[in-house]
């Protein structure tokens, strides 16, 4: 009976043992990352705006700051009768009452 030294391909079984697992994690972390909810990332740009003059806003907030201020666009969009996805425009109208001293 011939005994395979333990040494394989110059990784060791220590070594193929810990990139399993290593692998394993990163494989579980890429599919929780995955099945992250991005709708919240979505733009709505209007067909009129030219690529070179758009910007993107992204904020980072916990869960109530976010559902609170999403509620406030919400409002302004339905008070003005802005278009149903025009959460921009309610930012600019909230941040113009601001600077004004309303």
């Amino acid at each position: 009976m011939k005994v395979l030294p333990v040494v394989s391909g110059g990784m060791d079984s220590v070594t193929m043992l810990h990139d399993l697992v290593c692998r394993g994690y990163e494989i579980d972390e890429m599919l929780k990352i995955s099945n992250f909810d991005f709708e919240q990332y979505e733009t709505h740009r209007p067909d009129d705006f030219k690529e070179d003059n758009v910007r993107t806003l992204a904020l980072v907030m916990i869960k109530d700051k976010y559902d609170f201020i999403c509620g406030a666009l919400d409002a302004v969009i339905a008070q003005e009768e802005l278009q149903p996805n025009d959460r921009s425009r309610a930012l600019e109208l909230i941040v113009a009452d601001y600077t004004s001293g309303k």
